[in-house]
């Protein structure tokens, strides 16, 4: 397996090379500094460059649920509402799992001092394939314009501090629960995206217009996303404050659906469903407050994020059409006479749609025992670069948590107690009513990072998660332990 990948590594950079380098190649400087190649002729560039990490995930408890893929609330669900129903959780022993987390190429460069370009081609080798195979990020730069950039194409949502900071460059090995989950609408869309943006001294901004693949109206027309992110930071010669703000939200079109579902810092792990499955949704909003502060190796960063996503079109299961299906009321006997007015009831249904509203934060505190800082570019964290031969060795630590609070409609039918035979729509009446259903999710996370120089480090998590499902009247605690390991190469 390791060699057909290093083939395809091999031949897509290869490909890439013929099929993206200027004409001018043979007069231009060539450089190989840091692994990568660039290639600069004046105000021409072209650059190839790219990311390998590799994981090795060991853990027990809710990250190994031996039942339905670690979903929680979905087929494993109590089978009833009655008080005492369980939920059906069978943990598996611990066990462990590798992975080639990420495979990426990039190609970039630029035809003028205006005028840019980036593709990222993802090989899609995590977890058994299924993920992001094909280009993540395809897009162009407009630098002329006097008030900003403009970009077109496919990159990210101006959103989330910790989403923003690349995954060469982030201090645990998984992002936290609010940039994984779905709960936020942050990352990449699959569509497309049109953003201006622009830096001054001590002020970030973007602002864009997205799409989602399959976000189209009854009618066919495209639904957008629409939103932007501000920072403000002052940063001096020996600190950094930084403050940021997001604001997000749109349409999801029709028969758009939203699930809530995180493995809380273990790729290889199970998913942990807040949601119970996926819920029809029409539309959200969200928004975002960012903090951090950093003074020599020492730096901490905060981030709470709100969202709410708005109930799509119900739909309920259908009438039940047979008196046979109609019962009394556990605990309740057939009338003795006919002036006896109670009523049989058919079972619960519950629509597939619902809204959902979600919170979360995290603060994330690291400190770097050989003294170099966490560098910073335009409103996002970058590397730490080790100053000396052994490297730099950075201590990690970060809590999380996330919490799904979702209205669950259900309906019932009714019909008179001496009813028989056939039901129809006029013999029935209706009962509907909502049920808020809370769902929470949280890790402790301890790490160690061993930045070998630019292009190599070395990461390991310690990580214990816990999940609480308030389904009342059924409950649901569980928790886990983790230890994740990542020797990772970027050039």
């Amino acid at each position: 397996m390791t060699r057909s990948i290093l083939r395809t590594l091999l031949s897509g950079g290869l490909a890439g090379a013929v099929l993206l380098a200027p004409a001018w190649v043979g007069a231009a400087d060539i450089s190989l500094s840091g692994g990568g190649i660039k290639i600069t002729e004046g105000e021409l560039e072209f650059k190839i460059g790219g990311r390998l990490m590799m994981d090795w995930d060991y853990y027990d408890g809710m990250y190994h649920w031996a039942g339905n893929d670690g979903k929680y609330g979905s087929d494993n669900e109590p089978a009833s509402d009655d008080p005492g129903a369980e939920y059906n959780i069978d943990n598996g022993a611990a066990t462990s799992d590798f992975e080639y987390r990420r495979l990426r190429l990039t190609f970039e460069g630029r035809s003028s001092d205006a005028l840019s370009y980036k593709m990222t081609y993802d090989f899609d080798v995590a977890d058994g394939g299924g993920g992001e195979t094909g280009i993540t990020d395809l897009l162009v730069q407009y630098k002329g314009l006097e008030f900003g950039t403009l970009t077109i194409g496919k990159f990210k949502r101006p959103a989330g501090l910790e989403e923003l900071t690349s995954s060469k460059r982030i201090s645990t090995i998984e992002r936290s629960s609010l940039m994984n989950s779905g709960a936020f609408s942050v990352g990449r869309p699959d569509g497309f995206g049109v953003r201006l943006d622009s830096a001054t001294d001590n002020f970030v901004w973007a602002f864009g217009l997205f799409n989602e693949t399959g976000n189209k109206d009854e009618n066919g027309a495209n639904q957008y996303e629409i939103g932007g992110r501000a920072v403000y930071f002052i940063e001096t010669d020996d600190a950094l404050y930084h403050f940021g703000l997001s604001l997000l939200g749109g349409d999801t079109g029709f028969g758009g659906t939203k699930r809530v579902q995180d493995r809380f810092g273990v790729h290889t792990a199970n998913k942990q469903n807040l949601t119970s499955g996926s819920k029809a949704v029409d539309g959200f909003s969200q928004n975002g407050i960012e903090l951090a502060y950093r003074r020599g190796p020492f730096s901490v960063q905060f981030e709470l994020m709100n969202s709410s996503w708005d109930a799509g079109a119900d739909t309920f299961a259908a009438l039940p059409d047979s008196a046979g299906d109609y019962a009394f009321e556990a605990g309740t006997t057939a009338p003795t006479t006919g002036a006896d007015t109670r009523r049989k009831y058919s079972d619960w249904s519950a629509s597939s749609a619902g809204g959902i509203d979600a919170t979360g934060n995290y603060i994330l505190v690291t400190y770097t025992l050989t003294g170099e800082p966490r560098t910073y570019k335009r409103g996002v964290f970058d590397r730490v670069a080790p100053s000396g031969e052994g490297g730099a060795w950075e201590l990690v630590f970060r809590r999380e948590t996330l919490e799904v609070e979702r209205t669950v409609k259900r309906r019932r039918h009714s019909i008179a107690n001496d009813k028989t035979g056939a039901v129809a729509a006029a013999d029935v009446e209706t009962a509907i009513e909502d049920r808020i259903v809370t769902r929470e999710g949280a890790a402790t996370t301890l790490g160690v990072n061993w930045h070998v120089n630019k292009n190599v480090r070395a990461m390991y998590n310690f990580i214990q998660g816990e999940v609480t499902f308030n389904d009342l009247p059924n409950i649901l605690d569980d928790s886990g332990n983790a230890h994740t390991f990542r020797v990772q190469f970027d050039f």
